[in-house]
């Protein structure tokens, strides 16, 4: 597990699964353990996860473990020579070192340790799912929670005193007293949750020029941070502004935007890119500016494949997504608002030779067959889709007939091309 997890995680899922198809060949408590101390791993990238549950599930076959797993299988068992032999006779086999008894207790308790780990995984997904339901509304979307109300008295008045001092800084404040600044959240963040923190203080209601000259002193180039933090710094941040972008970014915004996705891919990913992608009102063409820019300057394919896999294919994206509880509600949506910038964006994304699995292909063909009707006479729409033909037309050979429908339901000058790509 150890040298799995120092692996790309592209590598990694490519393990699990060539695991998960020879599985007879391997000793099941071994893929247990394997798969369960993967899935404890925090932050896990969504395309290992998947084969790591997917090994488990495939171990234990209906989703069931046995009362009692044979341990005298074709790894444990003795050959039939040593059966037939007296293997406690030193002056047969001297150099046995041990008995078939210690293999057999010894085996036994490795499956049990492995069953015991099982079962504390599915305790833990089993509170999880509790949490989350309890947290959804009668609409079963998921209600804000107030992170403020668990600091306790002190470290509150500590925040809204710097929420008030950040209030009264000048359009441009000045650098020391933005250093100060930085220090104090610090400080309070070491103290208590850095979401709650950063909620009551509500850094995005300071000019950019401030919160963003607060935020280089906050998070240094050269400081390593956990995923955690970072991402609620950069939601607390540099969210909020793209979120209202209703023009041109600023160079300013712009600049500390890239710099921080480079240095923080992960991060950024989950509390910049995929909010602003699930955006409720649909992602802008100023918007659509920012990200294509991050996905040309900031992010691998492999990362862009794991982003793509995810917006298509996740049930509940608005889970995935990093932000504070107030801009959850009033921006962000629980599933893609289709918008021409998004399919142009989608486009920018695939065009980084990004590899796509089949199930991607399928849920991406019925997103665009749900939408096809809106956008028949947008340029856009039909462009895309003979990108699409071009880039993966072996996968989609299956969707020969829906993309046609599609096609012939369209009504642009290219229209004609795409079907005539189809045809070929």
């Amino acid at each position: 597990c150890m040298w799995i997890e120092t692996l790309p995680n592209a590598m990694q899922s490519k393990i699990l699964s060539f695991l998960t198809i020879e599985h007879l060949r391997f000793h099941k408590s071994d893929l247990c353990l394997l798969a369960t101390n993967i899935l404890k791993q925090p932050n896990l990238e969504f395309w290992v996860m998947k084969s790591a549950k997917n090994l488990l599930n495939t171990v234990r076959g209906d989703g069931l473990w046995p009362v009692h797993l044979d341990t005298d299988d074709e790894f444990n068992a003795l050959p039939q020579w040593l059966k037939d032999g007296n293997v406690n006779d030193h002056a047969i086999l001297p150099w046995l070192p041990l008995s078939p008894q210690s293999v057999s207790r010894i085996t036994s308790e490795k499956v049990s340790r492995a069953m015991d780990e099982v079962f504390e995984l599915q305790e833990e997904e089993m509170i999880d799912q509790v949490m989350d339901d309890s947290l959804r509304n009668e609409d079963g979307h998921l209600e804000p929670v107030s992170l403020s109300s668990e600091l306790e008295p002190s470290i509150r008045a500590r925040a809204l005193k710097l929420k008030e001092e950040l209030l009264s800084f000048g359009e441009h404040g000045d650098a020391i007293r933005a250093s100060h600044f930085a220090d104090e959240i610090r400080n309070l963040c070491g103290l208590a949750h850095t979401m709650s923190v950063l909620g009551i203080i509500e850094p995005w209601k300071a000019d950019n020029a401030t919160a963003l000259h607060i935020l280089n002193n906050l998070v240094s180039e050269n400081e390593s941070c956990d995923y955690e933090r970072l991402s609620q710094v950069m939601c607390s941040f540099l969210l909020p502004s793209l979120l209202v972008l209703n023009e041109p970014a600023s160079r300013l915004l712009m600049s500390n935007t890239l710099k921080y996705a480079k240095l923080h891919q992960s991060a950024a990913a989950d509390a910049i890119f995929l909010p602003l992608i699930l955006r409720n009102e649909g992602m802008n063409i100023h918007i659509c500016d920012v990200l294509s820019r991050i996905v040309r300057e900031c992010m691998h394919s492999v990362q862009l494949s794991s982003l793509c896999q995810k917006l298509l294919t996740e049930e509940s994206l608005s889970k995935v997504v990093v932000c504070q509880p107030c801009h959850r509600k009033d921006f962000i949506s629980d599933c893609l608002v289709w918008t021409e910038p998004l399919i142009v964006l989608f486009q920018n994304m695939l065009n980084q030779n990004v590899y796509l699995t089949e199930d991607t292909v399928d849920s991406l063909v019925s997103s665009l067959r749900n939408v096809a009707e809106r956008f028949s006479k947008s340029l856009k729409f039909v462009n895309f889709i003979i990108f699409l033909v071009g880039r993966y037309g072996s996968l989609l050979k299956v969707h020969k007939v829906t993309l046609l429908n599609m096609a012939e339901n369209t009504d642009t000058f290219i229209s004609s091309s795409l079907i005539s790509k189809l045809n070929h």
